[in-house]
């Protein structure tokens, strides 16, 4: 079974952890790492082809990493402009910041983007409406949700395998994240600081329980994730910095031992051949 190996493109300063200590305005101050960092990714991943939903900030600062994505093979798909959870939006807001990113990216690339992501994956039982507002931008597919809740988001008891939402604007096909049974209880696994967290044959068991279940993985990860020597911005002993700097130095090496175990595809592949 071919899994599905996504990257949202961000900086490290501009994760919803740090919100509170690098404001939007102070975007523009920061050291940029993601040249480098995508550059990683990019070298891990080799002739595997990924799903990367770019922040259009990003693009829009930096368009030549885009194209060098774009160019080696990769589907673009959008993270939205300036990473606003969709739970501080209304449809009016989503979809401006929708429309806006997806022209951007489909300018830089010539591809015609399919996917969203939600910011922190921001969608819950509130925020359904953004399904309708996708369809109307013409996207295809979401890759949002979490069947359990968390802290920013989070859809507990959605369905566990791809599937289709049916809305009176028309039809989007979900991605959910992926969710293990450990001890009776759901929990994340496959990415961001549950991949960075978890030893790494906790996180490999788990992929293989769900593909034997019949069931793809969505794995997902931040070319910070990459860099353990970017700056810190927040203290190592805060919830917030914990999960943010926790087990940066062997994300590589876990990343690289992923993509050696199990086959991959990208989200655009797996809903032309399977939707």
């Amino acid at each position: 079974m071919k899994n599905l190996i996504t990257i949202d493109l961000e900086d490290y300063y501009q994760v919803s952890g740090l919100a509170d200590v690098v404001p939007f305005s102070s975007w523009t101050r920061r050291e940029s790492r993601i040249a480098a960092n995508t550059e990683r990714v990019l070298e891990c991943l080799g002739e595997i082809k990924a799903t990367f939903f770019v922040l259009g900030w990003e693009a829009e600062k930096r368009p030549e990493i885009i194209r060098t994505i774009a160019s080696a093979g990769h589907e673009i798909a959008t993270h939205g402009m300036q990473h606003d959870l969709i739970t501080s939006m209304n449809r009016q807001s989503f979809k401006q910041d929708l429309d806006i990113s997806i022209k951007l990216l489909q300018d830089i690339t010539g591809q015609d983007i399919l996917g969203f992501r939600a910011p922190s994956f921001s969608i819950t039982p509130d925020t359904e409406w953004a399904y309708e507002v996708m369809i109307q931008s013409g996207l295809k597919y979401d890759s949002s949700v979490f069947p359990v809740k968390r802290s920013r988001g989070g859809v507990a008891g959605s369905e566990k395998a791809p599937f289709k939402i049916e809305t009176e604007a028309g039809t989007l096909v979900e991605f959910p994240l992926a969710v293990s049974d450990f001890l009776g209880r759901e929990i994340p696994v496959a990415g961001g600081g549950f991949f960075r967290f978890y030893p790494y044959f906790f996180t490999r068991n788990a992929i293989k329980q769900i593909n034997d279940s019949g069931r793809p993985v969505v794995v997902y990860l931040h070319p910070w994730e990459l860099d353990p020597d970017q700056p810190r911005l927040k203290s190592t002993f805060s919830s917030d910095g914990f999960k943010h700097y926790y087990g940066l130095k062997s994300t590589a090496k876990k990343f690289n031992k992923l993509l050696k175990d199990f086959e991959f595809s990208t989200l655009k592949d797996y809903l032309y051949n399977y939707f």
